[in-house]
């Protein structure tokens, strides 16, 4: 991967990767969405995943990044997705299917922000990879963090 660079963490009892000590692990997360004029809706709570990884993947103008999100042995449910783009943008995307053929993309013109294994499940399968597209013609970094629980 070009660019990329990883971090695990894992919680007690769990083996830590990447030389990363064992630790308990808890995302606070919170959003807020205000309309001028309008409602603002908010909300906020804690995630105890047993792992979590975070990549940083650089996609070259014009290019295409395949990144692996979990082994393929990686057994448990995933409970925290968030995929952030540095630039939003309508021609930055991602997909969870090779790009050779005619997958189903998603533009990254926001974060994507999947809390629980219920949201989480709204994807076709476990997310075990992911490709990132850019058609734009400067460089994008794309964050992406994975939160799950590594025994079922």
């Amino acid at each position: 991967m070009k660019g990329a660079q990883t971090r695990s963490s894992t919680a007690p009892g769990h083996r830590a990767t990447e030389g990363i000590a064992a630790m308990a692990l808890t995302a606070n997360w919170f959003f807020e969405v205000a309309v001028a004029g309008g409602q603002t809706i908010r909300a906020g709570g804690e995630q105890s995943p047993e792992t979590v990884d975070v990549a940083h993947v650089e996609v070259d103008a014009g290019a295409v990044e395949a990144v692996d999100l979990l082994p393929a042995s990686a057994d448990g449910t995933v409970s925290l997705l968030v995929i952030r783009p540095s630039e939003f943008h309508a021609d930055v995307a991602f997909s969870f299917e090779d790009p050779a053929g005619t997958p189903e993309t998603f533009a990254l013109d926001g974060p994507v922000v999947l809390i629980g294994s219920g949201s989480v499940s709204l994807l076709p399968a476990p997310p075990l990879k992911l490709w990132l597209t850019n058609d734009t013609p400067d460089p994008v970094t794309v964050e992406i963090l994975i939160g799950r629980d590594a025994t079922p």
